[in-house]
C-alpha cells in the first residue's frame, strides 16, 4: 500500500542489493535502487533492476540480448520515475516498480513487475510486462504478440497504443466469451465502459495471453486478469 503526506523533497542515492532468485527454468539477479526522501514512507522511489543469470531454456546469445533491453528499460524507469514529480504541485508523490514474475509461455520469456505511483496527488497501480523471444531474445511487442497469438482481436477492430492493447466493442465481445464466468452481472455492469475503452498490458502464460488492466482503486472490482487462449503457434520467427 502506498500512502501520501504533504512534505518537502531531499533526495539522496542508495543502492540496495537484493539478491538472486531462482525458478526451475531462469535465475535472475535483482537490485533493489532507491532514492529515499525526508519521510521514507511516502517519499520516495524504489526500482527493482532484474538481469537473468542463466537459463536453460535460453542460449548466451539470448541471454545477453534480453539482458541489454533490461538495462535499457531500467534507465527508462528510472526516467518515467523521476517524471512522476511535478514541481508545479506541492503535494507528495511516490513510485515503486518491484519485480514480481518471470515465466515462459509458447515461444515467449515474460518479465513482469508491479507498478504503483502517486504521481500530483492521483495514485495508479499497474502492472509492465516485458515480454521476449526465446529463441532469439529480442523484445516483442504488444501488436506482435497479437499478431501472433491472438489475430482475431486485430481483425475485430483492436488496437495497440503506447505498447497497450484497446480493445473496442468487437474485441471487447471476444474476451467475454472466453471469459465468462469471471464476467458477473455485477462486473458487467460496472466495468462494462470501462474495459472497452483501457488499455490492457499484454503478457503470455503457458498457453494464454493475459490481459490486465491499470487501476487507480485498490481491489477494484475492474482489476482482474483476463485471458485469451492462443489461437496458433506462431509460425516464423526472424532470426537473431
Amino acid at each position: 500500500m502506498v500512502t501520501f503526506v504533504n512534505t518537502h523533497y531531499f533526495f539522496s542515492f542508495q543502492p540496495c542489493y537484493a539478491g538472486e532468485r531462482e525458478t526451475n527454468e531462469i535465475e535472475l539477479i535483482i537490485k533493489t535502487q532507491k532514492q529515499i526522501g525526508e519521510q521514507a514512507s511516502y517519499q520516495n522511489i524504489e526500482i527493482d533492476k532484474v538481469l537473468i543469470k542463466s537459463s536453460e531454456k535460453l542460449g548466451n546469445a539470448q541471454i545477453k540480448r534480453i539482458n541489454s533491453e533490461l538495462q535499457r528499460l531500467n534507465i527508462s524507469f528510472h526516467k518515467s520515475a523521476r517524471a512522476c514529480y511535478d514541481p508545479q504541485w506541492p503535494g507528495p508523490w511516490g513510485h515503486v516498480l518491484k519485480y514480481e514474475k518471470a515465466n515462459f509461455g509458447k515461444n515467449t520469456l515474460s518479465i513482469l513487475f508491479d507498478v504503483a505511483e502517486g504521481c500530483s496527488g492521483q495514485p495508479h497501480f499497474n502492472t509492465f510486462a516485458a515480454n521476449f523471444s526465446i529463441q532469439t531474445g529480442k523484445r516483442i511487442s504488444t501488436k506482435e504478440l497479437l499478431e501472433r497469438y491472438a489475430p482475431s482481436l486485430l481483425k475485430a477492430g483492436a488496437e495497440v497504443s503506447h505498447d497497450f492493447l484497446i480493445l473496442g466493442d468487437d474485441a471487447f465481445s471476444i474476451l467475454m466469451e472466453q471469459n465468462e464466468g469471471t464476467f458477473t452481472p455485477d462486473l458487467q455492469e460496472s466495468c462494462d465502459f470501462f474495459l472497452r475503452r483501457t488499455g490492457f498490458r499484454v503478457w503470455v502464460e503457458e498457453n494464454r495471453l493475459v490481459l490486465l488492466p491499470p487501476f487507480q482503486v485498490q481491489n477494484s472490482i475492474c482489476h482482474k486478469r483476463y485471458y485469451l487462449q492462443v489461437e496458433r503457434s506462431e509460425r516464423h520467427e526472424a532470426r537473431p
